[in-house]
């Protein structure tokens, strides 16, 4: 029923995978209009039930010691009850009388608004009866004058106001006390909390952050005039305004106005009950005079209109814990970030979709880069709904309270699923039930320049063979250390054993241009920045091999070649060289396009790793629907052939756009990668393309094609690419879903063979507007084709364009 609560119960305490001594207590939040909670003890919905209460906690709950799964069921008077996921601990005995208490594990979210209430929990570190807790909360992270709390809970709730301009850290650490005799643990692990302010001092960005358990009102400050330093809206004393929001949990006040001499605040209220865990986005505009209200059109005043992006996490608490060995489903985002670089500023936003049909659990491990990494863990879980994707935007910040920081980013599935995660259907396309992305980015005052980062599984990180022949190679092409460009080489181990890697770097002729052995630890990332400078290679068009060398780890890798005068960054992904072959490769989005605004060109590179001469057919198919262009080339053992501006330079062909496919006689191995970019005066802004097969596009009876991070807003609009890859026709229906899938739009499209066909702003074209977290499937109906799919997110301010190939 519409008026029926969606939300599920959250639970709380105790945490994910603890050790708690029994008898124990349990808590959970609470969920609007439930009146009553069942609480079960087992996964299954015919487990027991040890409790029916309206409260939101369940005190001396017993169980045998070992795995204890738990669950909650929100009960309503006229509504259908709502279940939460399962949460597994571990019930242990109580510990003999008087014994030195263990060392409670703390846990809190990291952001929190100014006077949001948090609350910072702990681990039970002995019986209820005999221990206590000092819990100590600093400025610093030294804890040179704590203030310090003594407390029989495990829990303590604080709030704080920040009236400044910038985040303001709280520290906290907790030990426990044996009553009988005074007997004290060690202090956990400290954790800290980011009080956020509510003066906006980037009028393009607003950011706040509630408890997901307990979610509460967060307040915002904008200001019109009166600011220095690009701190304020510009505005001049006596312009008239009007103020607007575009979702409905968010307001503004003074809707309507004159800047005052001193300039004028506007209040803005984040309503947040009812709003998913993750980033809810929305924006304030402001217009002035004349405007017409589009941020990118300027009224007869010249006084332009303002959108600042007002967004609000509700967080889930986070402990200090170290990341295990994961299992094959794990998605591991290679590259995350809130760091300053060279003239940069970068930031990751990261998408998470539950495509099954239950609710999933999923737990959320980050590791910082470096030796230490994986001892320095943050971890957090997460539910996520059937059909819902969640944002998790400048996640290491917002989630982790980690500034000026790097590393890799795990999302694990812990609920079970009765369908298989890495069963291959008999069509070729791998039957996943997640999906996970995440846009890097560098974020400047004239918009973002920004890269698409996948989430690899770890069941395709590579190691080495029984046969070291054997072994499967990463290839990263498209790379350079020149004038123009600089390459950033990122290495990821992801088993949790050490491993030796040996990088191999090659020009385009195949010479080899250097090498060298890079050892890593167990679960450990590493960037090297500007790698070939630092191994004295200069290099137009290189090409990087990583293999493993030793009988343990499994790793992956990555390039960031960015531009030198744009530092626009274009993420190269790996490809297995010795492990993949086709007969035909297929690269969407290819142009040589010229309508006076930007100028977009494709530089395509051919790589042929095989000990034998290859022969290729190279087929452009336009999206015009014209006449294909087909020419011949032979690719010389281990050579990578390269196609700069193909079109024009390739073909003789100007001013068109299509998919470009590579045909061989038989099947081969070859790597087939493509930069599409808009080349200006002042440098490029550029996409990585990397070719996809037949056992990459969606047929009839496959599961549908994902496309996440798809927004149509002031900030970013989308344009959608399709194309047939086997030379057959075929149906798809697209869905538009939004991401708490309660609404969806869909088109049919019909695709002639290897026709391609792209859609500017597609969520626009299906009426959806203000979508800031969107998910496209596309799924063939009907039809022998198959079909692949792409992105190209592209910033309004700056035209730079991000490529998100389909999943």
């Amino acid at each position: 029923p519409a008026n029926c609560s969606v939300a599920r119960p959250i639970l709380t305490s105790p945490f994910d995978g603890a050790h708690v001594f029994t008898p124990f207590d349990l808590q959970w939040s609470s969920v609007p209009g439930a009146t009553q909670y069942k609480v079960r003890l087992g996964s299954s919905g015919d487990a027991p039930v040890v409790g029916t209460t309206s409260a939101l906690h369940l005190d001396n709950v017993t169980a045998p010691a070992g795995p204890v799964t738990w669950s909650v069921e929100a009960l309503f008077d006229n509504c259908p009850a709502v279940r939460s996921t399962a949460s597994t601990f571990t019930a242990v005995a109580p510990p003999p009388p008087c014994s030195t208490p263990e060392v409670p594990q703390p846990r809190a979210g990291s952001t929190a608004s100014t006077n949001v209430e948090y609350v910072i929990r702990w681990t039970p570190s002995g019986p209820k009866a005999t221990t206590q807790y000092e819990l100590q909360e600093s400025a610093g992270a030294t804890f040179t004058a704590p203030i310090g709390i003594t407390t029989d809970a495990n829990e303590r709730s604080f709030t704080h106001a920040n009236s400044g301009d910038a985040p303001v850290t709280f520290y906290y650490r907790v030990r426990a006390i044996g009553t009988c005799n005074g007997a004290r643990s060690l202090f956990s692990p400290a954790i800290a909390v980011q009080v956020l302010p509510s003066n906006v001092t980037d009028p393009s960005n607003a950011n706040g952050s509630t408890p997901a358990d307990n979610p509460q009102p967060t307040h915002y400050q904008l200001h019109l005039g009166g600011g220095t330093n690009g701190t304020s809206i510009k505005a001049t004393a006596g312009d008239t305004f009007t103020a607007t929001t575009n979702q409905p949990w968010l307001t503004v006040t003074p809707s309507t106005g004159t800047v005052a001499p001193e300039g004028t605040t506007l209040n803005v209220t984040a309503n947040t009950n009812g709003l998913p865990v993750g980033t809810s986005t929305a924006a304030v505009n402001v217009i002035f005079g004349s405007s017409t209200g589009s941020s990118r059109t300027t009224p007869l005043d010249n006084k332009p209109p303002a959108t600042t992006t007002v967004s609000v996490n509700l967080v889930q608490p986070v402990s200090p814990t170290a990341k295990s060995g994961p299992p094959p489903d794990a998605l591991i985002i290679p590259a995350v970030a809130h760091a300053d670089g060279i003239n940069s500023k970068f930031q990751s936003d990261v998408r998470v979709t539950n495509s099954s049909a239950q609710p999933m659990k999923y737990q959320v491990t980050f590791t910082p880069t470096g030796d230490a990494g994986i001892t320095q863990g943050k971890q957090t879980t997460l539910d996520i709904d059937p059909g819902h994707t969640i944002a998790l935007d400048d996640v290491l910040e917002s989630w982790f309270g980690s500034n000026g920081a790097t590393g890799t980013l795990e999302v694990r599935p812990v609920t079970a699923t009765t369908n298989s995660t890495s069963a291959a259907l008999p069509a070729g396309l791998a039957n996943l039930l997640t999906f996970a992305s995440s846009r890097t980015f560098n974020t400047t005052s004239n918009g973002t320049f920004g890269q698409y980062i996948p989430a690899i599984p770890f069941a395709a990180f590579v190691g080495r063979a029984s046969d070291p022949s054997k072994s499967t190679i990463l290839s990263l092409q498209q790379i350079a250390q020149s004038a123009a460009y600089r390459t950033n080489l990122g290495i990821l181990e992801g088993s949790g054993d050490p491993a030796s890697v040996l990088v191999s770097v090659f020009g385009d002729d195949g010479h080899k241009l250097s090498e060298f052995t890079q050892d890593l630890k167990g679960g450990q990332h590493i960037q090297l920045n500007s790698i070939l400078a630092q191994k004295n290679v200069q290099v137009n068009d290189g090409r990087i091999e990583i293999k493993v060398v030793t009988a343990t780890g499994k790793v992956t890798a990555y390039a960031s070649v960015l531009d030198n005068l744009t530092n626009d960054p274009l993420l190269v992904t790996p490809v297995a060289v010795n492990a993949t072959a086709a007969a035909k490769y297929v690269i969407p989005g290819v142009a040589d396009l010229n309508n006076g605004i930007a100028n977009w060109q494709t530089d395509v590179r051919l790589f042929n790793p095989s000990a034998n001469i290859v022969k290729a057919t190279l087929t452009f198919y336009s999206q015009s629907g014209a006449a294909p262009q087909s020419k011949d080339v032979s690719l010389a053992p281990n050579q990578v052939q390269t196609f700069d501006a193909a079109l024009h330079q390739f073909f003789g062909l100007t001013n068109d756009g299509g998919a470009l496919h590579i045909s061989t006689t038989a099947t081969t191995p070859l790597v087939a990668t493509a930069r599409t970019y808009n080349q200006t005066p002042n440098g490029t802004y550029g996409q990585f393309i990397p070719a996809v097969t037949a056992n990459d596009a969606a047929a009839l009876g496959t599961r549908p094609l994902q496309l996440l991070q798809i927004e149509e807003s002031d900030r970013y609009r989308t344009n959608v690419g399709f194309a047939e890859v086997t030379g057959k026709a075929a149906t798809v229906e697209v869905t538009a879903i939004p991401s708490d899938s309660k609404v969806a739009a869909s088109t049919q499209i019909n695709l002639a063979p290897n026709q391609f066909i792209q859609y500017p702003q597609l969520l626009k074209s299906m009426g959806l507007t203000n979508m800031y977290n969107t998910r496209v499937t596309v799924k063939v109906i009907s039809g022998q084709g198959r079909v692949t799919a792409y992105a190209s997110v592209i910033d309004s301010k700056t035209n730079d364009p991000t490529f998100v190939p389909a999943q």
